[in-house]
């Protein structure tokens, strides 16, 4: 626009008319990157001068549209003061890309890009003679990579390109476990009721990892002061699988041990009818591998999520078995940049697997990965108390009457106890009925005899 400016006069309104500009950027990536399902682009530094107009996929290369609002343009002052508001950069970002599983590690992929756009305008402009000067203004853009970020491995100075060197993550083991309280129930089960409400903690040792950011600085043998790091990411997941017979309450609570690295955030929290899903992340960013260690090894061992108030339903059975399993898998991302320049790229995927130590007594034979917790239903206790009082709140026996206070209070003497009603057995009034009967019969025949005599 300023080599416009500086061929013809601008002290004059020149108004614009078929104003049209249009831009098509693409990126092209290679074999061994995942496209993204559905193409999205977000545009940048445009500041309402251009907006995104489509976005496409064409095979392996992702085409985005961009044109200017040319509707409210009417002058070449319109213009300028629309072009003048955009950013030095026009950018736009598409997500969704991912490494191919199967890709090798450490293979170089990179990223191809063309920008090609075009403008149209005729400008008129009323000269001092009444007349117009009309000019027909026709240019075509192409981009070429701008030399301050040329790629490393790029075999000319015009082709926009961006290398990246694909890393396959390194496997990692750490050891986890499920309790109850301190119970690891790993020699008999921990018995539970109907009704009952239990708090089950997930528990991961993150020994190995402690050990890991030790040997990386151990290696490294220089000032630990001087390394950064950059494009820290680090989370872990955990999922707590509980079977139909156990609930979560509505004030069922997730708690986190508290720690100077990692952190769960409310909306990390997802709850399920039988599942709960957290995921753990960083508390902050970090810059300096020293503060990253310091905090990595503040942690003593292990780290707890507890979810607390799980209920038994009242309708499970004595002696069934419940079983919670739980997964904890996560990841950590990073470059160093030592003192020098030199780069180095770190990627660990972690996988958690039940630690022996506290391995499920009713754990599958020969299942030494799958992390669990099982809990038995108690058998109701139908014993009878023979020394209880016999009410409602404490039933004895009912084929056997309870004791008197006079019988307890006589046995407590060491006398025989008094031969109440409510201490004889059955016999006793069944005696006491012959007894009554034999007197009756008695009566009546001597009644007869002394009828016959009077006569």
């Amino acid at each position: 626009m300023k080599g416009i400016e500086a061929l013809y006069p601008t002290d004059k309104t020149i108004d614009l008319s078929e104003l049209r500009s249009s831009f098509t950027a693409t990126l092209t990536v290679p074999e061994g990157v995942r496209m993204p399902e559905t193409a999205k682009a977000k545009a940048a530094g445009m500041n309402g001068a251009f907006e995104v107009t489509g976005t496409k996929i064409q095979d392996r290369t992702i085409v985005v549209d961009f044109a200017l609002k040319a509707e409210r343009i009417k002058t070449y002052a319109d213009l300028k003061q629309a072009i003048s508001g955009t950013d030095e950069y026009l950018t736009v970002t598409v997500d969704g890309f991912e490494l191919a599983p199967e890709i090798v590690d450490r293979k170089m992929l990179t990223v191809t890009g063309t920008v090609t756009g075009t403008f149209h305008s005729i400008a008129a402009v009323t000269l001092e003679d009444s007349t117009k000067s009309v000019k027909i203004f026709d240019f075509g853009f192409e981009a070429t990579q701008e030399p301050s970020g040329k790629d490393e491995v790029a075999q000319d100075d015009a082709t926009i390109q961006f290398t990246v060197e694909g890393r396959v993550p390194q496997e990692e083991t750490l050891l986890g476990d499920i309790l109850i309280g301190d119970d690891t129930e790993h020699d008999k089960l921990h018995e539970v009721k109907k009704d009952e409400e239990v708090d089950y903690t997930g528990r991961l040792n993150i020994t190995d990892i402690q050990d890991k950011i030790n040997l990386l600085a151990a290696a490294y043998g220089g000032d630990l002061e001087a390394i950064r790091v950059e494009g820290l990411d680090s989370s872990f997941t955990a999922v707590f699988t509980l079977p139909d017979t156990l609930d979560l309450q509505k004030d069922s609570k997730v708690t986190f041990t508290e720690n100077d690295l990692f952190e769960v955030k409310p909306e990390n929290i997802i709850r399920e009818d039988h599942a709960v899903t957290v995921k753990m992340t960083l508390k902050k960013q970090y810059s300096k591998f020293v503060d990253l260690q310091k905090d990595v090894n503040s942690i003593s061992e292990y780290l707890n999520l507890t979810i607390s108030k799980v209920k038994v339903r009242e309708t499970v059975k004595a002696e069934e078995k419940l079983t919670v399993t739980g997964q904890v898998d996560g990841s950590f991302r990073s470059v160093a940049v030592s003192a020098g320049g030199k780069r180095e790229f770190y990627y660990y995927h972690w996988t958690a697997k039940q630690d022996p130590a506290g391995r499920d007594v009713d754990q599958a034979e020969g299942d030494m990965d799958t992390i669990q917790y099982t809990v038995v239903v108690k058998k109701e206790d139908t014993s009878i108390d023979p020394s209880g009082p016999n009410t409602p709140e404490n039933p004895q026996d009912p084929k056997k009457p309870a004791s008197s206070d006079k019988t307890k209070e006589a046995r407590k003497r060491g006398k025989k106890a008094p031969k109440t009603a409510d201490a004889r057995d059955g016999r006793g009034y069944v005696a006491v009925m012959l007894l009554t009967g034999g007197i009756l019969v008695m009566n009546r025949e001597r009644r007869r005899r002394r009828s016959e005599q009077s006569r």
